[in-house]
C-alpha cells in the first residue's frame, strides 16, 4: 500500500512573515532529498510559481499548480501548500499540517493570535519565528512565549540566493549553510510532526553542526518510508 505524503500548508494571518521564502526553500530542500513534491501556489501573487520557473529543473518541485483541486501526482511524498496571505477567509485542511511564520514584532504577534486559536481548535501547528536574532530582547521574549517552535535566524542568505534564482542549497553565501540546515532541521521537525523546545545554544548547534541534523534527518526519512 503506497504511504499517505506528508501534508505541510505555509500559512499566516498577516504579510511579510516569510510565508512564500520559508514555502518555497522547503519545498526545494525536500526535492535535494530526493523526493517528490507538489506545491500549490495559491497566493495570487504566483510568486512562488515565478520563481519555481527561474531555478534548475533538478530543485524545481516535480509538480506545481494554482488550483488546489487538482490533486497531487501517485507518488508523491510532499505536499506543500503556500496559502493566500493576510487571508482569514481560507484556513488550511485539519489534515494539513501547519507551518506557521511570524516575526518578533507587536503586530506580527498581535495577528498571531489566530494561529494560537486553530492551535485550540484541534489544527497541528509549528510555530516559527522568522528572521531571529538572539540580541534582540523582543526576540528573546518572542522565543520563550512560543516555545516549541523552529527558527530561521536573521540572514541574508536566503534572500540573495532567490534574488540570484538560485536556492539555499546551492547557495555561496557565507552564511548559506546556517539557513540550509535550519530549514532541514524543520523539515525533520515536519516529519516527526510537531516542534521541540529551543534555546539559544540550540539554535546555534543547529546552525553550526548541521551534518549531525541532516544524519538525523536522512534516518527519520528512512523510518518515515519516505525512501526512495
Amino acid at each position: 500500500m503506497e504511504k499517505k505524503p506528508i501534508l505541510i500548508a505555509c500559512y499566516s494571518p498577516k504579510g511579510g512573515t516569510g510565508k512564500t521564502t520559508i514555502s518555497t526553500q522547503l519545498a526545494t530542500s525536500a526535492r535535494i532529498l530526493g523526493k517528490n513534491v507538489c506545491f500549490y501556489d495559491l497566493d495570487p501573487q504566483l510568486s512562488a510559481t515565478e520563481y519555481f520557473n527561474s531555478i534548475g529543473e533538478k530543485f524545481r518541485p516535480q509538480q506545481i499548480e494554482s488550483d488546489f483541486n487538482v490533486p497531487p501526482k501517485e507518488g508523491t511524498n510532499f505536499v506543500f501548500l503556500d496559502c493566500e496571505p493576510s487571508s482569514l477567509r481560507f484556513v488550511p485542511p485539519k489534515d494539513f499540517l501547519i507551518i506557521a511564520p511570524t516575526l518578533a514584532s507587536r503586530l506580527d504577534l498581535h495577528a498571531y493570535r489566530h494561529i494560537l486559536e486553530l492551535e485550540k481548535n484541534g489544527y497541528k501547528v509549528i510555530r516559527v519565528i522568522n528572521q531571529y536574532s538572539m540580541v534582540r530582547n523582543d526576540d528573546a521574549d518572542t522565543l520563550k512565549a512560543l516555545n516549541p517552535c523552529c527558527v530561521i535566524s536573521q540572514n541574508s542568505a536566503i534572500k540573495t540566493a532567490m534574488n540570484n534564482k538560485n536556492t539555499i542549497c546551492n547557495s555561496n553565501h557565507p552564511n548559506g549553510k546556517r539557513a540550509e540546515y535550519q530549514l532541514r532541521y524543520l523539515i525533520e521537525r515536519i516529519i516527526e510532526g510537531y516542534a521541540e523546545e529551543l534555546t539559544n545554544n540550540d539554535i546555534t548547534r543547529i546552525g553550526l553542526l548541521g551534518k549531525k541534523w541532516l544524519w538525523t534527518t536522512k534516518k527519520i526519512i528512512h523510518q518515515a518510508g519516505l525512501k526512495k
